[in-house]
């Protein structure tokens, strides 16, 4: 969906005024959704958006696609602030709940367009389809951003989930360990005690035989 680009629209950062036919002075976006002059923003050092201090990254600038402004006083200005309203809701950093104010207000002010106009000019038509596109376009936005929330939703719970099962391997392992030490333990006691009854047994013999010997004047 074209961008309708007012004749007054000019770069925050150099004031220059956007145009649709010089590349570097056309108005591009960053992830925020803020919008700049493309050679504003391959020369911002370091890399992060003037107005709300967000990196970016250069081969992430994307270029809008631009219309000329109509300048006759035709009505179109409300127009021309609802594809910028809904340009904005259309950024990254855009919630579910801006693309739903944003709609709406774009589909309240195509109902009063269809009450007023009835018979509108050429003119008046071509601005309420661009912004039925561009309501369209945000309506497939929203549902991919809504699709993609429920997939990180859905990730940081497998996470949450794998963490809790490698916690309880973890424990799992620990009583397992605990348990082989006390068996280890446990059977080298009982083999001290077994060796301590052997020669408690063994003592007596000796002894006999040892007097044994003594008797016969062997010793």
């Amino acid at each position: 969906m074209p961008l309708i680009l007012h004749h007054s629209s000019t770069c925050d950062v150099c004031q220059d005024p956007f145009t649709w036919d010089e590349q570097e002075k056309s108005p591009h976006a960053i992830p925020c959704g803020h919008v700049f002059c493309r050679g504003c923003l391959l020369l911002m050092y370091p890399n992060n958006c003037p107005l709300c201090r967000k990196p970016y990254l250069c081969e992430r600038i994307k270029k809008l696609h631009v219309d000329r402004y109509e300048t006759a006083d035709d009505g179109s200005a409300p127009a021309f602030k609802l594809l910028q309203r809904i340009a904005m809701a259309s950024a990254e950093s855009a919630t579910i709940e801006d693309m739903n104010s944003a709609a709406n207000e774009a589909q309240e002010w195509l109902s009063s367009q269809h009450t007023e106009n009835s018979s509108g000019s050429p003119l008046s038509l071509s601005h309420q389809m661009a912004v039925r596109y561009a309501v369209e376009g945000l309506h497939r936005v929203r549902i991919v951003q809504g699709e993609s929330q429920k997939a990180t939703k859905r990730l940081k719970e497998d996470i949450s989930r794998l963490e809790r099962e490698n916690s309880e391997l973890q424990q799992d392992k620990l009583h397992l360990q605990n348990m082989e030490k006390f068996m280890i333990d446990a059977t080298n006691d009982k083999e001290e005690k077994f060796k301590l009854q052997v020669n408690i047994l063994i003592w007596p013999v000796d002894l006999i035989l040892i007097i044994q010997l003594f008797t016969d004047g062997q010793i």
